[in-house]
């Protein structure tokens, strides 16, 4: 599916992934509260939630090379999951970085945004490289 990319090793590809992923939540992050004058929390939350599935569909397909059809379902429940635990703790972090610590909402996500990038490595290494989800 996606060539010659896939001669790039595993961790290279989670960050390239990851990134992609950044790009997506960030931007759209930027759009919602910025142009569209949404509030920071709400537009979080709205980032946060499309960048896990462009995150679920690079990882799963690219990073983790699993092409499993008959455990996508159990695999995206549980990446969902992971993802909302991960959207709890994003708000939360971001919340108190601005509200408690006087950051700017951008920087606080960044700051949010790599604490969740480490634990999630290990999270979706273990839902994407067996063919039966063992978590």
């Amino acid at each position: 599916m996606f060539g010659q990319l896939a001669a790039v090793p595993k961790i290279a590809r989670f960050i390239i992934s990851g990134t992609l992923s950044a790009v997506v939540n960030f931007t759209l992050l930027y759009f919602l509260t910025e142009l569209l004058h949404f509030r920071y929390l709400f537009s979080s939350i709205c980032s946060f939630s499309v960048a896990i599935a462009v995150s679920f569909l690079l990882q799963k397909h690219w990073t983790f090379e699993n092409q499993e059809k008959d455990t996508i379902f159990k695999q995206a429940s549980i990446f969902s999951l992971v993802a909302f635990c991960n959207l709890l703790l994003n708000t939360g972090l971001v919340f108190v970085f601005v509200e408690k610590l006087g950051l700017w909402y951008m920087f606080a996500q960044f700051i949010s945004s790599a604490f969740i990038t480490v634990e999630s490595f290990f999270l979706q290494k273990k839902i994407f490289a067996y063919s039966e989800v063992k978590i």
